[in-house]
C-alpha cells in the first residue's frame, strides 16, 4: 500500500487545501503515516505569500529530498501555485508541483506522478475549493472552514457585490457552505470528533 506523509505550513486555508489532499489520497485507498521515513511520497503543502513561510516551505523540500532520497517529493500549496514556473527549474528537489487551484484534480495527477512522471500543474481558481473532509488536520474539536482562497488584499472587499466577491476569491455570506460546518458538527456529535487525525 502506498503511504504518504504531510508537511504542513502556512495558514488555516493552507490547513484545509492539505486535508483535501489527505482525504483525496485515503480515498484511493493510501495510507497515511506520520513517520516521514516510511513514506512513499511525501506532500510539502506550502506557504507563497509571507516571505519567512516561502523560505521555509522551500528549505522543507531540499531536506526533505535530502533525509528521505527514497520517497518522492512533492510541493503542493500556494507557492506552487503561484512560483509553479519558476520553480520547475528552480528546484529539481521536488519530483512534481501541484497548484492549488484545483485541487479535485490531484487523483489523476498522483497517478502519474506515481509512475514516476515529473508533472507541474496548476489550475485556473474558481471559487474556493472546497470538499469532503473525513480526516482533519485540526486539534480535536476544532475544524476551519475556508470561505476566501490565498491571502488576498483587497481594499473595500466587504463592500464589493457578491459577484465581485467570488471573481477575487471571496465567498459572499449566502454562498457559504454551511451544511459543510453541519456535516463536521454531525461527526462530532457521533463521536467521529473533527479535528482527528486518524490516530
Amino acid at each position: 500500500m502506498t503511504k504518504f506523509f504531510i508537511d504542513q505550513h502556512g495558514c488555516a486555508k493552507n490547513q484545509v487545501d492539505g486535508e483535501l489532499l489527505l482525504n483525496h489520497f485515503l480515498d484511493m485507498g493510501m495510507e497515511q503515516t506520520f513517520k516521514p521515513e516510511e513514506a512513499d511520497f511525501i506532500v510539502i503543502n506550502s506557504c507563497g505569500f509571507i516571505e519567512s513561510a516561502k523560505k521555509e516551505s522551500l528549505d522543507a523540500v531540499v531536506s526533505a529530498k535530502r533525509d528521505y532520497p527514497d520517497a518522492k517529493i512533492l510541493l503542493t500549496g500556494c507557492l506552487a501555485e503561484r512560483y509553479a514556473g519558476m520553480l520547475k527549474d528552480a528546484l529539481p528537489e521536488a519530483d512534481g508541483i501541484f497548484g492549488n487551484g484545483n485541487i479535485s484534480k490531484i487523483d489523476e495527477f498522483i497517478r502519474s506522478f506515481m509512475k514516476g512522471e515529473r508533472l507541474v500543474e496548476t489550475y485556473k481558481q474558481e471559487g474556493v475549493c472546497c470538499g469532503e473532509r473525513k480526516v482533519l488536520l485540526s486539534y480535536p474539536g476544532s475544524a476551519f472552514i475556508k470561505i476566501t482562497e490565498g491571502c488576498l488584499d483587497y481594499e473595500g472587499s466587504l463592500t464589493l457585490d457578491p459577484d465581485d466577491m467570488e471573481a477575487v476569491g471571496i465567498l459572499p455570506y449566502e454562498k457559504i457552505e454551511f451544511s459543510e460546518v453541519e456535516k463536521l458538527t454531525d461527526t462530532e456529535r457521533a463521536g467521529g470528533g473533527f479535528g482527528s487525525t486518524g490516530n
